[in-house]
């Protein structure tokens, strides 16, 4: 399948409405399509990941755009933006700048080439099946985690112990509550790396935190939470 020449493709992320909307207004009469691989908006923030108790690191005011104010719905205890009220946030801000039909949801961007005319750029998609994009304008606004990164740790014997990546969150939280697990092993010091502890600490497990000997990459010790710390 072929585009439309004229038509901008960008690659969806949280920022991505603000963007758009931008765009718009310089040209409201350009084609544009929003290519997200996933299922709903929002990457990190979406419908599809964000599960009970997950939050920002940011106070109310701190994550919108000037177009649109987001409405008090509710905090955690600390004064943080709660993550379900991203989700909606985002959900608000698609609709109001009238992006919800122009995104293409579980369309996966394979590889991107300039195209043999020199002038447009195509995109080969998978969604599901294959298909080719044309565009003269391209955007690319993946992040740098839109694909999860999982480390090269050798698993010794026929281990049955469950493993997965913070991705996951949202579909295993139920597993992670339940009386089924004891014990958490949680390794990488990212954001993500905060939420999964703090997921499975405040459901009182024992959690083993892996990171880095410098302590490097967690910036979220101020906030008050279940976790003590040690360095070992």
């Amino acid at each position: 399948m072929a585009s439309s020449p004229q038509k901008r493709t960008f690659p969806s992320r949280p920022q991505i409405p603000a963007n758009v909307h931008s765009y718009l207004q310089v040209a409201p009469r350009v084609n544009i399509a929003i290519l997200e691989s996933a299922g709903s908006l929002g990457g990190t923030w979406s419908e599809d990941r964000v599960y009970s108790g997950l939050r920002t690191h940011n106070a109310l005011g701190g994550l919108e755009v000037s177009d649109l104010e987001m409405e008090q719905r509710g905090t955690t205890d600390e004064g943080y933006v709660r993550g379900e009220d991203v989700t909606y946030y985002l959900y608000l801000l698609a609709k109001k700048f009238d992006l919800h039909r122009r995104i293409r949801y579980h369309c996966t961007v394979e590889t991107i080439r300039k195209a043999d005319d020199g002038e447009r750029w195509e995109l080969h998609l998978r969604n599901p099946t294959s298909s080719r994009v044309f565009c003269r304008k391209l955007i690319v606004a993946s992040g740098l985690t839109s694909r999860p990164f999982i480390p090269g740790v050798p698993i010794s014997g026929e281990s049955v112990i469950p493993t997965f990546h913070s991705i996951e969150l949202k579909k295993k939280e139920d597993f992670l509550r339940s009386d089924k697990v004891e014990r958490v092993v949680v390794y990488g010091g990212s954001k993500s790396g905060f939420d999964a502890v703090y997921l499975a600490a405040s459901s009182g497990k024992h959690v083993d935190w892996v990171i880095r000997t410098t302590g490097q990459g967690v910036g979220v010790r101020s906030i008050c939470t279940p976790i003590q710390y040690c360095h070992c």
